[in-house]
């Protein structure tokens, strides 16, 4: 009895063992696709198939690194690839069409190839100049701020039907000639729907998902072309007996009279002999399951035609190899005709014949095993525990605030729920992305503390900059807090939710939360302070410290990426705040991405009087005026507190001690922002500008 149980334990091992969990990823255009096809997969096999959509060029570094079984690439690899993964193949998985989407309402647009290159290269700067009856508007050309696959395509499409190439590259991030704004896939889309005469490109599924207008491309028949299964099949049967000895081909700007010219393959991308043939058995089951899979027609890709793929079976059965040089294919037959299955039985009656012989010893051996194994699992359980404490020590304490979020819920409750969600879904990855820890959340607030005061300070501006590309409920975008702001030279400042962000670093006590015994909290002046100046923030802002943004430059500085990172990054003085709770009045400092350093233009301290504290006046004068009363005419307290922030060393200063005004407003201006509060103070409430008052009121709903 007890060698029968055995048995069967050992053939349940034996079968679990062989489920195996394949990783997959790579190409972000066709993710629709590939997103329907490893969930139809994963219910009909025991196996588990994965996909990530990380873009082309993080898919083939990830099979190189033997991350990933199979990629997903829109370019076709070449020698640096090849040299770093001999064994790389690839092959083609659908036709991926780019589209040129604009938004010149009444107008049904058609280009040549000659015209968008143009457009693109800064020859045609005005729509008037493609056709008089176009308006007298500049063209707002948008493009990808990252690396793509699709950008390779359409830029290699322009260069070849243009007479002469004026779009210098790489192919994947081009230097693109003149004024353009850019942004990434994800957010390319809702610019051009929201920037009256612009243009740029995008993958057509993705463009049919947004319902957004898409130009006819005249082909080199001269016909107007837009995308369908139609256009894109012509386009990959014109170029079926032009494929390279690597299974690649361009299929671009075809001959075909009825081809949609802005058109290429995307790829399937496998390791060879360095793939396992367990392995590689079960890739080849689901990479016949992926080709005949009907889920690209139905996402507005194209599907392969018969011929090509029965190029691809011929590869697959032919040349594909796994560990050893064994064919795949050869195994997989060996399997079905009972060779493999009659080894497993033999050695399946040997083993069975040496177990009779050792049962004994091999339950004895099994009854400490098993023991040991608990006593592993609860180390493990207790590592895990420990784990769930927060850093200690120097911590860099984030406080977030979402701006508006009354408001938000108060007009729109179920849009602000989900708005809310997409919001706290982005928060929880940036804490995971940059070894944050959340210490609690109470209702649209976030309490993060990090051990590094370099991810804290990337966590920030990151986040910002995620924020404007986090597509969230369109009504919303009515709200003041939520609508598109544009600089005069059309760049976006301002797009959706708007968090204002605290970040300090200091010394904290780490305590027990009293709602979670296992879970961290913090007290002490740092955290006090980061809540604070998260306070006086404006939505889209952050606010550190004059400590914390030495600590940030001296981390930085040590980074062997250093001018880059600090290239990306703008920490310019702010105001000062006398903070409750803390003596000593705050310099504060706006840290935000290097691409929104407009935004500093539009914060204005003097008109955002909340949180726990006061604004000091950027005067030495009006410090003096606004402190009279209580100190008896008595300006030595402040006069304390104003060296205490001067940072120019004694010998330099002069002999009249004022604190500069904030370096953002010019002399001018702020002379007459100032003039209204040299008035005694009681007077100075009804002599405030109309302007001042309707910026005051306007500074933050939840102020009021």
């Amino acid at each position: 009895i007890i060698i029968t149980i055995f048995i069967v334990l050992i053939t349940i091992y034996i079968s679990n063992a062989y489920n195996i969990v394949v990783k997959t990823g790579g190409s972000s255009a066709v993710r629709e696709a590939l997103q329907l096809v490893v969930e139809d997969y994963n219910k009909v096999v025991d196996d588990k198939f994965t996909y990530e959509s990380v873009g082309s060029g993080t898919g083939v570094e990830r099979i190189i690194l033997d991350a990933y079984s199979v990629a997903y690439a829109d370019l076709i690899l070449d020698g640096t690839h090849f040299a770093l993964q001999p064994d790389l193949s690839q092959f083609p998985l659908t036709a991926l069409a780019i589209t040129v989407i604009y938004n010149l309402p009444g107008v049904r647009l058609a280009l040549s190839g000659q015209q968008v290159h143009d457009i693109f290269a800064g020859k045609i700067k005005k729509w008037n100049e493609l056709n008089p009856s176009y308006p007298n508007q500049n063209i707002t050309v948008c493009v990808r701020e990252d690396s793509s696959g699709s950008t390779a395509i359409f830029w290699d499409y322009i260069n070849d039907a243009a007479d002469t190439n004026e779009i210098p590259g790489p192919a994947k991030l081009p230097a693109w000639p003149g004024q353009v704004t850019r942004g990434k896939s994800s957010v390319l889309s809702d610019i051009v729907l929201n920037t009256p005469y612009s243009i740029s490109y995008l993958s057509f599924s993705s463009a049919e998902t947004k319902n957004i207008p898409v130009a006819s491309i005249i082909n080199k028949s001269g016909k107007e072309m837009i995308p369908s299964q139609e256009s894109l099949l012509a386009a990959m049967e014109s170029f079926v007996t032009k494929f390279s000895e690597n299974f690649t081909a361009h299929i671009y700007n075809s001959d075909a009279e009825n081809a949609y010219p802005i058109t290429d393959y995307s790829y399937v991308v496998l390791r060879g002999e360095t793939t396992r043939c367990d392995d590689a058995i079960k890739i080849y089951d689901y990479l016949k399951f992926l080709i005949e899979s009907p889920h690209f027609s139905n996402v507005h890709l194209g599907e392969l035609p018969n011929s090509v793929k029965t190029k691809i079976y011929d590869y697959l059965q032919n040349e594909w190899k796994c560990y050893g040089g064994y064919s795949v294919y050869q195994l997989i037959k060996e399997k079905e005709t009972g060779m493999i299955v009659g080894i497993s039985v033999g050695a399946a009656v040997l083993g069975v014949t040496l177990l009779c012989c050792c049962g004994f010893l091999t339950i004895l051996f099994l009854h400490f095993y098993i023991r040991r194994l608990k006593r592993i699992q609860a180390k493990k359980k207790a590592d895990n525990q420990s784990s769930l404490m927060g850093p200690k020590g120097k911590v860099a304490m984030v406080f977030t605030d979402i701006a508006g979020f009354t408001q938000m819920f108060d007009m729109f409750p179920e849009a602000a729920k989900k708005a809310s969600s997409l919001h706290d879904a982005l928060i929880r990855q940036l804490i995971i992305d940059y070894d944050g820890y959340e210490v609690k959340t109470e209702g649209d607030a976030f309490m993060i503390a990090f051990q590094d005061i370099f991810n804290a300070a990337l966590f920030c501006l990151d986040l910002q900059t995620e924020l404007m590309a986090t597509p969230f409920p369109a009504q919303l975008y009515s709200l003041p807090k939520f609508k598109t702001e544009f600089t005069n030279d059309s760049q976006v400042v301002f797009h959706g939710m708007r968090v204002r962000v605290g970040l300090t670093l200091g010394r904290v006590e780490r305590i027990t939360n009293k709602n979670n015994p296992k879970r961290s909290d913090y007290i002490g002046p740092s955290v006090n302070l980061a809540a604070r100046i998260s306070d006086f923030a404006y939505g889209g802002q952050t606010l550190i410290d004059e400590k914390t943004m030495q600590a940030i430059k001296q981390a930085m500085m040590q980074h062997p990426d250093s001018e880059s990172l600090l290239s990306r990054m703008i920490m310019k003085p702010y105001a000062t705040y006398h903070v409750k709770g803390i003596a000593k009045p705050q310099l504060t400092y706006s840290l935000l991405p290097n691409k929104l350093e407009n935004r500093l233009k539009l914060f204005n301290p003097e008109m955002n009087q909340r949180g726990k504290g006061s604004f000091v006046p950027p005067t030495l004068e009006l410090a003096m005026e606004a402190g009279g009363g209580s100190q008896g005419g008595d300006n030595s307290y402040i006069q304390n507190e104003l060296e205490s922030i001067d940072t120019t060393p004694k010998s330099n200063r002069s002999s009249t001690r004022t604190i500069s005004p904030n370096p953002l407003i010019s002399s001018n201006s702020f002379s007459s922002r100032i003039a209204p509060f040299n008035a005694p103070l009681q007077k100075s409430k009804s002599t405030l500008s109309m302007d001042s008052k309707q910026l005051d009121a306007e500074s933050d709903d939840e102020s009021l």
